[in-house]
């Protein structure tokens, strides 16, 4: 059976833009690098956009670039984002500070990183579409990298790789 068969016509979701990041190992901001010309936090949420079950986007940013930020979604007519809020000192206060800002009305909310850019329509979709069907979803690749599991600094395990998955965003549940 195919997960993504099923259509949901009334998905009302929220999607929160996970955008105030230091980029230290990149060497500069990542949303704000150029990508063929356009800013790469510009691609992530227009793809979000245009996605007709994407209700809002709340964009989480650094304190100092909420005016770039907004200047940005403006620019590039990105209409659904309903606010840019201040991130925290970490991915997991930034998402929730992005969370609480959703609109509670929402049926689920999508998690995306900003610095994401080549991320699909239909990724997005199908995403949303199985967290609605199995109540939190997210996208995942096959792993490339033989992993191992360490335990007290000696390898205890190595997976088999066709279990390995490195998981992707949006990361979708129902709140």
């Amino acid at each position: 059976m195919n997960l993504f068969s099923f259509k949901h016509k009334n998905i009302n979701c929220s999607a929160v833009v996970v955008a105030a990041g230091n980029s230290v190992r990149f060497g500069e901001d990542k949303i704000f690098a150029l990508l063929s010309g356009i800013p790469v936090l510009a691609y992530s949420l227009a793809t979000l956009e245009s996605c007709e079950y994407v209700s809002e986007i709340v964009v989480v940013a650094d304190c100092a670039k909420i005016t770039e930020v907004a200047a940005l979604c403006e620019k590039y007519n990105i209409s659904k984002v309903s606010k840019v809020v201040c991130g925290g000192a970490t991915r997991l206060e930034s998402a929730l500070s992005g969370i609480s800002e959703t609109d509670k009305r929402s049926c689920l909310i999508a998690v995306h990183d900003g610095a994401r850019p080549l991320v699909t329509k239909n990724i997005i979709e199908n995403t949303i579409e199985c967290a609605m069907k199995h109540k939190a979803a997210s996208p995942g690749v096959p792993a490339k990298d033989t992993v191992k599991i360490v335990s007290n600094s000696f390898v205890s395990e190595t997976p088999e790789r066709s279990r390995v998955y490195s998981i992707q965003t949006p990361q979708g549940f129902v709140p």
